[in-house]
């Protein structure tokens, strides 16, 4: 793990072998008909569930990034997600959003990490959380999937 991640999610209150009880996620899942986490998404969640990172850019802007379900869960489009699967063939977990609810982040079995804008589009952030963090915080370059305009 890239150094300046580590430090960000220390700073956020992760350690090094965190491992939260996530079974009562499973309703929140069901009772919203969302892909239940296969074994990836699953370790990804107990691991960062409930993990706020703040972080200023080189150019001073404010990011934050919540790896929170639920909160996910409350922006993302659900028939829209339900589309977005069919095209991609992959099954998308909510994982969590950007800044104030601007965009869900989701999580693909294959451990993929995606953004959701509502008005705008499905793009993918990295091949895992990793890449995917890497992209948001240092403003990276993302893959747009397609848009929704």
């Amino acid at each position: 793990m890239n150094k300046k991640i580590f430090d960000l999610l220390r700073e956020s209150a992760w350690y090094e072998g965190r491992e939260k009880d996530i079974a009562y996620l499973y309703d929140e899942l069901s009772s919203n008909n969302l892909s239940k986490p296969n074994e990836i998404v699953f370790k990804f969640l107990a691991e960062f569930n409930n993990v706020f990172i703040k972080h200023t850019t080189l150019d001073n802007r404010f990011i934050e990034v919540h790896f929170d379900l639920e909160g996910a869960i409350e922006i993302t489009h659900l028939e829209l997600l339900a589309k977005i699967e069919k095209v991609i063939t992959e099954n998308l977990v909510p994982i969590g959003y950007i800044g104030d609810y601007e965009a869900s982040l989701l999580m693909s079995y294959s451990g993929r990490v995606y953004m959701m804008l509502e008005d705008e589009g499905f793009f993918e952030l990295g091949q895992n959380w990793e890449d995917a963090l890497e992209t948001i915080l240092e403003q990276k370059e993302f893959k747009n999937i397609f848009s929704f305009r």
